[in-house]
């Protein structure tokens, strides 16, 4: 284990017991995997400068918000969320696939969310449905409701589950399954927002809408 990753899961102590008991270890992956993709020692300072911003924010807010009285500390996903993950599952049914890709988890999230959408123009748009050819709609207008997840798909959920942890917010939201398809990273859906200017200082710097 590198020692930065040993600093790291040292620092995720400050957190309280119990979010690390349901967050430390999908977070300490998210960090190694992240670290993987820094290379030299500029990137590396960068890195840590951001890690240690966003500590420096988060581990008081996660004291401060299980001391609240009535607090739901469930997690939930919300319905946007289960709303992209049924066009996903649209998506992936219409192109004869045998489980929902993180392309399909894309589709389906950019057609959910309208934010998102209004950031890419008309030419960023089409290269994307030219990209992983969306789907006009599934076969005979039936949707598969036993698609399975790819493996892919199911680190990114649950690195989304792990940032709206990481927000404080109540439920998943498609914001937070932009950012877990760009954390986790190495597929042609990370690639594709990336190309047209969607990255994580972008996802995380802007006010998600009704916050």
């Amino acid at each position: 284990m590198r020692l930065s990753e040993q600093i790291y899961r040292f620092l995720l102590k400050a957190y309280p017991r119990h979010y690390r008991r349901n967050y430390a270890e999908p977070m300490a992956q998210l960090f190694a995997d992240q670290l993987q993709r820094e290379i030299g020692a500029g990137a590396l300072l960068r890195h840590w400068v951001r890690t240690l911003a966003d500590l420096s924010h988060t581990v008081p807010a996660r004291h401060i918000e299980y001391l609240l009285p009535g607090r739901d500390r469930c997690d939930r996903y919300g319905e946007a969320f289960r709303r992209s993950l049924f066009f996903a599952r649209c998506e992936a049914t219409g192109l004869s696939h045998d489980s929902i890709t993180s392309e399909d988890l894309l589709a389906g999230l950019l057609r959910e969310d309208h934010e998102i959408r209004g950031w890419l123009n008309p030419e960023a748009l089409e290269d994307i449905r030219q990209t992983i050819g969306i789907a006009a709609g599934p076969p005979g207008g039936k949707v598969s409701e036993h698609m399975p997840l790819s493996d892919t798909v199911k680190k990114i959920l649950s690195l989304a589950v792990v940032e709206a942890g990481r927000t404080g917010t109540k439920g998943v939201t498609t914001r937070h399954i932009a950012v877990a398809i760009l954390s986790q990273g190495q597929t042609l859906a990370a690639d594709l927002l990336c190309r047209h200017g969607i990255d994580l200082d972008r996802l995380r710097t802007r006010p998600e809408p009704g916050t």
